[in-house]
C-alpha cells in the first residue's frame, strides 16, 4: 500500500505507480542488502562530475530575474577566468507562484526566456528547481491548501496527513510533468 494513501478509505478501483518486488536467498539484512544492491547496479546509468551554480546558495529565495542575469553572469566571468567552464546554471527556489501548478511569480515576468539566452551564450545549460510536494518552509503548505481550496479545477489535492501536495495523486502528477515539459521545451 502507498503511504500517501495511510489512513485513506478507497471504496473504488485506483491506479498506482508501478513498483518492483525482490526478493534474496536469505533473511540476513547483508545478503538482502546486496542483493538490492545487485539490482540496483543492473539498473543504473552511468554518473559523471558536471559543474554547475545553482542561485540558492547565495540568494535562497530572495531572487528577481534581474538578479539572475546579474549573478550568472558573475559567476560566469569568475569562473572563466580561472578556466573553468561550468555546463549548468541552475534557478533555484524564488521563481514560483505557490497559488499555482508551478507557474512563474512577479518576480519573473518574462519567465526564463533572458536568463536561457543569458546562459546560452555562455554555452551552458539553464537549469530549475522544483520541490515537488509544493517546496519547503511554508510553501509546501501554502500550495496543498490552495490546491485543497480548489478541487473544481482537478488538477491535485492535499496530503493531510504530510499538510503538503498529494504526490500521489495522478492529477497533480500529470499536471506537473505537463508543466515541467512545456518548460523544457520553451527554456531548453
Amino acid at each position: 500500500v502507498s503511504r500517501y494513501y495511510l489512513g485513506t478509505v478507497v471504496n473504488q478501483e485506483k491506479s498506482l505507480w508501478s513498483c518492483i518486488i525482490g526478493g534474496a536467498c536469505s533473511y540476513k539484512k547483508e545478503e538482502i542488502q546486496e542483493a538490492f544492491f545487485e539490482y540496483v547496479e543492473g539498473i543504473a546509468q552511468p554518473s559523471y562530475f558536471r559543474k554547475q551554480y545553482n542561485s540558492w546558495y547565495d540568494h535562497m529565495t530572495d531572487i528577481t530575474e534581474e538578479g539572475i542575469l546579474k549573478s550568472f553572469s558573475e559567476i560566469r566571468d569568475g569562473f572563466e577566468n580561472h578556466g573553468v567552464h561550468l555546463e549548468a546554471y541552475v534557478v533555484d527556489d524564488g521563481w514560483t507562484n505557490y497559488q499555482s501548478v508551478w507557474e512563474f511569480n512577479h518576480k519573473f515576468p518574462n519567465g526564463l526566456r533572458n536568463i536561457k539566452h543569458l546562459v546560452n551564450g555562455f554555452g551552458s545549460s539553464l537549469g530549475l528547481w522544483i520541490g515537488p510536494r509544493g517546496g519547503y518552509n511554508g510553501t509546501e503548505i501554502i500550495m496543498s491548501d490552495w490546491l485543497e481550496a480548489h478541487p473544481e479545477l482537478n488538477i491535485g489535492s492535499k496530503n493531510l496527513i504530510s499538510n503538503d501536495v498529494n504526490v500521489a495523486d495522478f492529477n497533480y502528477l500529470n499536471q506537473m510533468k505537463k508543466k515541467m515539459l512545456e518548460y523544457q521545451k520553451e527554456f531548453d
